[in-house]
């Protein structure tokens, strides 16, 4: 059986495609792990949301944050996915 090419529905995947590429993107634009300068000008390494340190990384908690970024990202491509 041969399948007929639906242009509008072409067009929606593609559309879904884009929007959800440009969801990923803001998600590790905007959820990071970056340095940071205290108020003391010590500089450290943190899980960054909007620019804004959330939790310190250390030696011991390396594992912990990696898992917490990957879970905060993917909460955050849901929300972004189902509400647009």
């Amino acid at each position: 059986m041969m399948k007929i090419w639906n242009p509008v529905e072409a067009y929606r995947k593609a559309s879904q495609h884009n929007k959800n590429e440009q969801i990923r993107h803001e998600a590790k634009v905007k959820i990071c792990i970056g340095d940071y300068t205290d108020s003391k000008g010590v500089t450290y390494t943190a899980l960054m949301i909007d620019g804004i340190p959330i939790q310190r990384i250390t030696a011991d908690n390396i594992v912990e944050s990696e898992l917490l970024l990957d879970s905060v990202r993917k909460e955050y491509f849901n929300k972004r996915a189902i509400a647009g």
